[in-house]
């Protein structure tokens, strides 16, 4: 009598190799156009709230052009990181509007 399942139903040959696939070649992270951007805006909008804090005359509307740059970004975004991007877009609208409503008047 024979009891299903155990006999040998795979043949003894030896796997093959999977076929290798081409891989694409990401260049270096610095090399990339998006990098150097992003790293640019975060360099003049750490700038900028220096000069804020130096309160340095002239340097909010730095700050207001550089968080305006940096809310496009975030838009362009939107698509690889939807929640992350929303969340920085609304705090660079706050910054703007807090330079522009209420920037003059800690320079006093």
């Amino acid at each position: 009598m024979a009891i299903k399942g155990k006999g040998r139903t795979r043949s003894r040959a030896p796997a093959r190799a999977p076929r290798p696939e081409p891989v694409a070649v990401k260049p270096p992270v610095f090399a990339r156009r998006w990098v150097v951007s992003l790293v640019s805006l975060a360099a003049g909008l750490g700038l900028a709230a220096f000069g804020i804090w130096a309160k340095t005359p002239g340097v909010r509307w730095v700050g207001v052009t550089v968080a305006a740059l940096n809310a496009i970004a975030q838009l362009l975004f939107i698509d690889a990181y939807p929640f992350w991007s929303l969340a920085l877009f609304t705090i660079d609208i706050l910054v703007i509007y807090g330079l522009v409503a209420h920037g003059k008047r800690s320079l006093a």
